[in-house]
C-alpha cells in the first residue's frame, strides 16, 4: 500500500464506479511515485477500497491505493524506491 485514506465522512454510502475511478486518478499515482521514487512505466497504480463490517452496499471506512509491476507480474519483495 501506498496511501491509506479513511472515507467515512466523505461517502455515507456506496460511492458510485465513477467516483472511485476519480479518487484512483486522484490520489494513487502520486502515491506510486513517491513510493518507488520515480515515474517509471515499470509501475502502476491500483486500489482497494474496504466496506463498513465488510458488507458490500454499506458504508466505505478506507481507500488504499497500491502499486505493483506493469502487467501484474509476479515479483517478491518490495518496489520501495525501486524506480530511484
Amino acid at each position: 500500500m501506498t496511501l491509506l485514506r479513511d472515507l467515512t465522512a466523505q461517502y455515507a454510502t456506496t460511492p458510485m464506479t465513477q467516483q472511485i475511478f476519480a479518487l484512483h486518478d486522484e490520489l494513487c499515482p502520486p502515491a506510486a511515485r513517491a513510493w518507488t521514487g520515480a515515474a517509471d512505466a515499470r509501475y502502476e497504480s491500483g486500489y482497494l477500497w474496504q466496506f463498513q463490517d465488510g458488507v458490500p452496499g454499506q458504508a466505505v471506512r478506507g481507500f488504499a491505493c497500491t502499486v505493483r509491476l506493469a502487467g501484474h507480474s509476479p515479483f517478491t519483495g518490495t518496489l520501495r524506491h525501486a524506480a530511484a
